[in-house]
């Protein structure tokens, strides 16, 4: 983590050398880490069961610096659930930004779900060679573009976010971020630079995907301009060009609905993480057969093969005869 509290006054300090701080959310001490080589962090003993002692990525802290300081881990605390977590990024209206590197359990991402409310996701997929395999290859016939104003919206249809898209995303309540890298593009250098955002509402049953620049999500965050992923203007807007371009009947109503995919359970590996059935079955150990072990001598398997090629000489003759 980049900010922690001074042990004097309480006051959020960045590490310096030989610093010793206090960690906001678990109030345990954490040391400074002024290295050459990462970037300059806290971090917590190795005995620590805080849930913020976990390190982080260099695309956590290059996420975090793309916003002002004051920011970023930010704590937020439940008076009544007397539940707290620490934002990674939130706003002055109190929109957060939450960055997920690693896999995470469904009872995790509900609970951050229902806890911050007003909130996005940004998955990291820059290192994954499955996802952008899987986005480039399955966009061209499962991504619509949507033929009105709004500038690269995309539909899909059937539930086929599944087919672009990792399944422990596809039935979270908030908007999910998929950011493949700044080198990426999907088959086009325009998309160059972009990120992917998932809605998580259908407009009668049509998916909403936004590919939008990455910069530009983030001006947009900075400029209190980020309510586009949180309210129903884009839904809205997406049901009147589906009535405009014939998709859908002119007298029908709005149907905006929250996405359920039916996704397989999650199972642990025999070593630790979680492991998504449906796209990386877990196999059974053979079971080891016992070895046929032939004592007869040489002669006797050689007269034994002998009179079954006779054996089956006969067969075949008497079968013609017939």
């Amino acid at each position: 983590m980049l900010w922690a509290n001074s042990q004097e006054n309480g006051e959020r300090i960045r590490p310096a050398s030989h610093a010793v701080g206090v960690c906001p959310l678990c109030c345990g001490p954490v040391i400074a880490v002024c290295g050459n080589k990462r970037i300059w962090h806290w971090r917590h003993s190795s005995d620590a069961q805080c849930p913020f002692s976990k390190n982080e990525t260099p695309w956590h802290r290059g996420w975090k610096n793309q916003f002002p300081e004051k920011w970023q881990e930010i704590i937020r605390y439940d008076s009544l659930t007397k539940e707290k977590h620490i934002a990674d990024v939130m706003t002055p209206q109190g929109f957060v930004l939450e960055f997920q590197h690693s896999p995470m359990p469904e009872e995790e991402r509900i609970s951050r779900e229902k806890f911050h409310k007003t909130m996005a996701w940004v998955v990291d997929c820059s290192e994954s060679k499955r996802d952008k395999t899987r986005l480039a290859k399955n966009r061209l016939t499962t991504l619509h573009l949507l033929k009105s104003g709004m500038h690269n919206c995309y539909l899909t249809r059937f539930n086929f976010e599944k087919e672009l898209f990792r399944n422990e995303w596809l039935n979270s309540a908030v908007p999910v971020v998929f950011d493949y890298g700044q080198e990426f593009c999907l088959g086009d250098e325009e998309f160059k630079g972009r990120v992917v955002c998932l809605f998580p509402k259908q407009v009668n049953r049509f998916g909403v995907v936004l590919i939008i620049e990455k910069q530009r999500l983030i001006k947009q965050i900075q400029d209190n301009q980020w309510t586009f992923l949180t309210d129903s203007t884009i839904y809205n807007k997406v049901f009147d060009c589906l009535r405009q371009n014939g998709d859908i009947a002119r007298n029908s109503d709005a149907e905006i609905k929250q996405r359920v995919v039916p996704v397989a359970p999650r199972k642990k590996e025999p070593k630790g993480g979680f492991v998504s059935q449906s796209s990386c079955p877990i196999k059974e150990p053979a079971q080891p057969h016992a070895p046929v072990v032939n004592n007869a001598t040489w002669s006797e398997r050689t007269f034994a093969k002998a009179g079954e090629r006779v054996r089956l000489s006969l067969s075949n003759s008497w079968k013609r005869r017939k």
